[in-house]
């Protein structure tokens, strides 16, 4: 994975105490099939930073489109009430757990009887069904049904280790010190 700057580092804020944040934006380039299970990492040092304090995707190619990024701090970023920053997160990718039903539909079942005057029968072919006058009615007429394996909700799951991202491109907006 390559990792660009295509913007120059844009200071955003300063804190109280001195210790001045800064904001840039980055390129995701990822290789051919150079995916990681656990997802990119992104330290501080690559980021030309000390600390990560936060992430967030800010746009993607149209081929980036169809998965989910995911930005991932350490547990330790979440140990007490206060977030502190990291020295590297995870650039993670996932993508829908899509299902497949399997089994068949049964086709719907329709009798008609025929205008007893004309022999003509109570549907038009192409059309819809019609009652001509004199008929006797249609019977039989079945909504058609599944069976087969049922589909629960589909989750996200993390791509495979070695998957190819090479023509996805996902842009990241990192601040830190």
């Amino acid at each position: 994975m390559a990792l660009t700057t295509p913007f120059p580092e844009i200071p955003e804020s300063r804190t109280v105490d001195g210790i001045g944040c800064q904001t840039a934006t980055y390129l995701i380039l990822p290789g051919s099939s150079d995916y990681v299970t656990g997802g990119y990492a992104l330290s501080a040092l690559n980021l030309r930073l000390t600390r990560i304090h936060s992430v967030f995707v800010s746009g993607v190619n149209a081929a980036g489109a169809v998965y989910l990024a995911q930005i991932v701090f350490p547990a330790t970023y979440f140990s007490s009430s206060q977030p502190s920053p990291a020295t590297s997160v995870n650039f993670m990718v996932l993508s829908s757990a899509g299902f497949t039903p399997a089994g068949t539909i049964s086709a719907p079942t329709i009798t008609t009887t025929t205008d007893a005057g004309t022999t003509t029968p109570v549907y038009t072919n192409g059309g819809a069904l019609t009652q001509i006058t004199g008929a006797t009615g249609i019977t039989g007429v079945q909504a058609p049904t599944f069976t087969g394996t049922a589909v629960a909700a589909a989750g996200f799951v993390e791509l495979a280790n070695g998957t190819d991202l090479s023509t996805c491109k996902w842009s990241i907006r990192v601040t830190g010190y």
